[in-house]
């Protein structure tokens, strides 16, 4: 009880209700009430962490619930709003940030017409894209789903660096099949400690743990080959070889082969393909090797040894002779030492005879072979003359001891006639 005006202390929250009364020494009296209502503290404001660092717009913010009063977000300083009707949610959005750029809010707490309040600070740090994932192979980037052909327990992979300032890590992850291992899969450079052939999937992927980020992924192909093996030589060349002619020499194609290095004697010849031709000039026994080659190394050389024929050599010399019935034996006319020798119609070799023997002129063909080895077909050329007909002689009348000429009364013209006496010896020649 006070008297006119005083201090209450104490109050208690809520509504207080207090009675004033004014009275005499008469016993009378009067009186009135008030109310005094009383707001309780707010609770105090806090953050879980003063400082957000995060790649999503809209970036949920970290205010305390509170039991007593209400809490409030409000922009300090940076771009961005709070979302609306998240001004008073304790994990309200914050949004339109800008990368690199900082923005400072704060969770205010107030009740009623308490003028004691409360506040926190957080710093929203928007962070831009991760470091952008990126493979080397032996030192060439290799870009997204290309393949790279390496050599087997041979080649160098890295991956970007991740930054880890920014809380990102990177992360290799090996395909199917999984003919590769590293020596550590978290490693931007890690060793190859192992490999097989084969293609197989690699992908390098840069995360960060800071919310809202999505990772940098690549991934490319690796081709793993090895070091070709040279497959024997094959083929009917290797049967037949003559001088002066192409032959072609072929090995099976090797598994991961690109190239083939032939070697014949003391020439080195290089080809893309499984066949190589060489010309001999000169014959005798050789030695012919191949290796298949990439770009891993040369494989181990498969050699043969092979021989070189001569081409043979046929000469011919023409026939004249007079028509007499009599069968012309073509072997006659041919030189072609121990070489087997076939005869043709003509010297193009347009068809072959059934055998060396001819009845009626013409230039025939004649090849001869050896050991494989043919020569070009060479021309027999026969000439068969028609017989004169038979002379009919004639003869001067003349007087003993006078000269006197002997005639032919049939002659023909561009024939010569030989003259002989009874006894056979020849007397003289003419053309008439």
């Amino acid at each position: 009880t006070i008297s006119g005006t005083g201090t209450i202390t104490n109050w208690a929250a809520g509504a207080n209700k207090y009675v004033y009364t004014i009275s005499n020494a008469g016993g009378c009296s009067v009186s009135d009430t008030v109310t005094v209502t009383v707001d309780e503290l707010p609770t105090v404001a806090s953050v879980a962490s003063a400082t957000i660092s995060t790649c999503s717009s809209p970036q949920i913010l970290n205010g305390n619930t509170l039991t007593i009063g209400t809490g409030r977000w409000e922009i300090v300083s940076g771009p961005g709003n709070i979302l609306a009707g998240q001004e008073n949610n304790p994990v309200g959005d914050l949004e339109n940030l800008v990368d690199g750029i900082p923005t400072v809010v704060k969770w205010v707490a107030s009740n009623g017409t308490c003028i004691n309040r409360s506040e926190a600070s957080v710093t929203v740090n928007k962070l831009g894209d991760l470091t952008a994932a990126e493979i080397f192979i032996d030192g060439v980037e290799i870009f997204e789903n290309d393949t790279a052909v390496v050599c087997k327990d041979a080649f160098t992979i890295v991956g970007s660096t991740p930054n880890t300032g920014a809380n990102e890590s990177g992360s290799w992850t090996i395909g199917t099949p999984a003919n590769l291992v590293l020596n550590d899969n978290t490693l931007s450079s890690p060793n190859t400690t192992s490999s097989s052939t084969g293609v197989t999937s690699l992908e390098w992927s840069i995360s960060s743990s800071v919310g809202g980020c999505p990772a940098s992924v690549s991934n490319i192909y690796l081709d793993i080959i090895d070091i070709p093996v040279t497959n024997p030589l094959v083929g009917t060349a290797l049967a037949q070889l003559c001088e002066n002619e192409d032959s072609t020499f072929t090995t099976t194609s090797a598994q991961y082969a690109n190239e083939y290095e032939w070697i014949v004697g003391s020439m080195t010849q290089s080809s893309t393909t499984e066949t190589m031709t060489y010309t001999f000039s000169s014959t005798g026994s050789t030695n012919v090797s191949v290796a298949a080659k990439n770009k891993c190394g040369t494989g181990t050389p498969v050699s043969t040894s092979i021989t070189v024929n001569a081409i043979p050599t046929v000469t011919t010399s023409p026939l004249e002779k007079c028509e007499d019935g009599v069968q012309i034996d073509l072997n006659t006319r041919v030189t072609a030492g121990a070489a087997s020798v076939t005869f043709y119609t003509d010297a193009q070799v347009n068809t072959e005879l059934p055998s060396s023997l001819v009845t009626n002129q013409g230039t025939y063909g004649v090849r001869a072979t050896e050991n494989g080895c043919s020569s070009d077909v060479a021309p027999i050329v026969i000439t068969i003359n028609t017989k004169p007909v038979t002379p009919s002689a004639g003869y001067d009348i003349a007087c003993l001891g006078d000269q006197f000429n002997l005639k032919v009364n049939n002659s023909v013209s561009g024939l010569s006639y030989d003259w002989v006496n009874g006894s056979g010896t020849a007397i003289g020649s003419g053309t008439n």
